[in-house]
């Protein structure tokens, strides 16, 4: 029971930094598609 737990655990951890990585890599994406909008004369 206490080693299924120390492995969900060590799943959620793995599980939450992977969300932030791809939360980071999602900003930068979108970073980079408004330049291109922009660069076509879209948006601000």
């Amino acid at each position: 029971m206490i080693k299924a737990k120390l492995l969900l655990g060590d799943k959620r951890l793995e599980l939450t930094q992977t969300l932030y990585g791809q939360m980071a890599e999602s900003e930068r994406l979108d970073a980079v598609i408004r330049e291109n909008l922009e660069g076509l004369g879209y948006g601000k």
